[in-house]
């Protein structure tokens, strides 16, 4: 695993270097291109200026941003000036908090922090005692650290929390990021409801309880997209499986929610379908 990121955590006065890990990665097919039906070719992108109408070379290629109709270009070194001033802070811990009090709403990217001692005879074990000091205080105390760095050409705002036994950064999104619910009035709606259906809706929950494992649960539809790829890439024929009848439509809230006790009497596990 390669880190993104070398950099250090500071708090107070103590200053950790570490290393950054991207934490996740995708497993989604990735599709290209191609033309079609009989050619086949690879489809590329060109680059077009859409006011002269020729193919831009990636070097004339500058950012810019426009101000009151005028233009305002930002070159390579601009980026590069204000990148090191950001740099040069590392991540700081700006605060620490409960941590049921960050919304994961707001949770964007997960990044893996490592003690960066060195290698080889040079080796710096003070690194490893700093952050196994930070990891067991936010362990027994409960909190988790808002920490602010920068990465990417922008100011990043995150939550630092222990995983396991690692130090990880939840990266968060800015709070004028995440959208309003004032639209969604169907869900204000004033609704009386029965102690019926609410003990009844209780025992749907108790029948489907159980300990979350991750691993339990799998990505149905890229597992078939696979197989539709591999069946077709031996020359074979992909058999779909037969679909489920459609459920009966009840329009009965508690009889619904009696028709989910039984059908889950001793509780069960869903499985996950990421979208395509």
């Amino acid at each position: 695993m390669r880190s993104v990121k070398n950099t250090s955590l500071g708090f107070g006065m103590v200053n950790i270097p570490i290393k950054m890990y991207v934490a996740t990665e995708s497993h989604d097919i990735a599709f290209h291109t191609y033309h079609g039906p009989q050619c086949l070719g690879g489809i590329s992108m060109p680059r077009v200026c859409k006011e002269c109408g020729e193919t831009v070379d990636y070097g004339d290629i500058l950012k810019g941003v426009e101000v009151d109709g005028q233009l305002v270009t930002v070159t390579k070194d601009d980026i590069e000036t204000l990148d090191n001033e950001q740099e040069s802070g590392g991540v700081e811990v700006v605060a620490f908090v409960h941590r049921d009090e960050v919304d994961p709403l707001m949770y964007e990217k997960t990044y893996y922090l490592d003690a960066n001692t060195g290698s080889g005879k040079k080796e710096n074990l003070g690194p490893a005692r700093s952050y196994a000091l930070l990891r067991q205080v936010l362990n027994e105390s409960g909190r988790v650290g808002v920490v602010r760095f920068a990465m990417k050409q922008r100011t990043q705002m995150g939550v630092l929390r222990v995983v396991g036994d690692i130090l990880a950064i939840h990266t968060l999104l800015w709070s004028d990021e995440v959208r309003g619910t004032q639209e969604l009035q169907g869900a204000r709606k004033h609704i009386e409801l029965s102690p019926k259906e609410i003990k009844a809706a209780h025992s749907v929950v108790e029948s489907l309880m159980g300990s979350w494992n991750p691993g339990d649960y799998t990505d149905d539809y890229n597992a078939r997209m696979q197989e539709m790829i591999d069946a077709k890439a031996a020359g074979g024929v992909f058999t779909p499986k037969e679909t489920k009848e459609a459920e009966e439509d009840v329009a009965d809230l508690l009889a619904q929610l009696e028709a989910s006790i039984q059908r889950h009497p001793a509780g069960g596990k869903q499985q996950l379908r990421a979208s395509a």
